[in-house]
C-alpha cells in the first residue's frame, strides 16, 4: 500500500522496463502521464576481456596472430552478411592469414555457406552459429576488426559491443545512422564487395587509425550510452516533472 501511494504522489515515475510501466499503470491508473522510461547503460564492463586473444580465436579455429574479422547478427539479406563473404577474396589477396568469423543464425544460412564454398572461402571462414553470453563478449574482444556489412539500419549492438571492447570498427554508411563518424570512432563503407575490401583493408593496413577508433570509439560509448546518459535522462524527467526546481 505505502508504494502505490509513494507511486500515486509522485511527480515523475522512471522505469526502465516496460513491463514496469505496465504494472505501474496497471495499479496506478493516474501515473500513466508521469511514467517517463530511462535506458539502462550499455554493459561495457563485459567485454573488458582479460584473455588472451590467441586462446579465444583457438576456439574458432584462427591462429593466434591471424587478424580476425567478426561479423554479428542475424543471417539475413538485411543484415549483409553475403556482401562481407564476397568480399573476402580481396581481403586475402592481401592478408592471406584473414579470417572471418560470422555469429549468427537466419535464412541466409545455407547460401552464405554455398558462397563460402564456390569462392574456395571453407579454410578462411567460420560459420559460428549462436553465441552468446560471456562466450561472445570474448569473441568480440579478441577480434581485431568488428564488421558490420548492413544494407540497412540494424540494432546497434555490434557496433556498442566493438566500442566496449576498443576494437575497431567498419561498418556500412546505412547500418547506424547518426551513431558512427567517418574515421573518428569507425570506418564507413558502402555495402558492395569492393567498399567492404577497402574499409576492412584500411584498418589492417593503419596501427594509428585502429588504436584512435578504438580510443574514440570508447569515448563515444560512454558520452552516449554510459551512467552520464542516465544521469541526464534523469536530470531531464526531474526538471520536466518539477520545471519550478531551479
Amino acid at each position: 500500500y505505502l508504494a502505490i501511494s509513494a507511486v500515486a504522489e509522485a511527480d515523475a515515475v522512471l522505469v526502465h522496463d516496460p513491463a514496469t510501466a505496465e504494472i505501474a499503470k496497471y495499479w496506478v491508473p493516474e501515473v500513466a502521464d508521469k511514467i517517463i522510461g530511462v535506458h539502462q547503460p550499455f554493459p561495457a564492463s563485459q567485454f573488458e576481456s582479460k584473455l588472451d586473444p590467441g586462446a579465444v580465436k583457438a576456439r574458432f579455429q584462427v591462429g593466434p596472430v591471424d587478424p580476425m574479422i567478426v561479423c554479428v547478427g542475424d543471417l539475413s539479406e538485411r543484415y549483409g552478411q553475403d556482401l562481407l563473404i564476397k568480399a573476402m577474396p580481396g581481403i586475402l589477396k592481401n592478408h592471406n592469414q584473414a579470417r572471418l568469423v560470422v555469429v549468427g543464425e537466419g535464412d541466409l544460412y545455407w547460401p552464405a555457406r554455398v558462397y563460402a564454398r564456390y569462392l574456395l572461402l571453407e579454410d578462411a571462414v567460420r560459420f559460428a552459429g549462436n553465441v552468446e553470453g560471456q562466450a561472445l563478449a570474448e569473441l568480440i574482444a579478441a577480434a581485431d576488426v568488428v564488421v558490420v556489412p548492413s544494407r540497412e539500419q540494424t540494432p546497434w549492438w555490434p557496433v556498442l559491443a566493438g566500442w566496449a571492447a576498443g576494437r575497431p570498427v567498419v561498418a556500412a554508411h546505412g547500418a547506424a545512422p547518426g551513431l558512427v563518424a567517418h574515421e573518428q570512432d569507425a570506418v564507413l563503407c558502402y555495402p558492395s564487395e569492393n567498399s567492404l575490401v577497402w574499409g576492412v583493408e584500411r584498418v589492417l593496413y593503419d596501427a594509428e587509425l585502429r588504436a584512435t577508433l578504438a580510443r574514440n570509439g570508447r569515448e563515444r560509448l560512454e558520452e552516449r550510452f554510459g551512467w552520464n546518459m542516465v544521469a541526464g535522462q534523469v536530470e531531464q524527467a526531474l526538471t520536466a516533472a518539477s520545471p519550478s526546481i531551479p
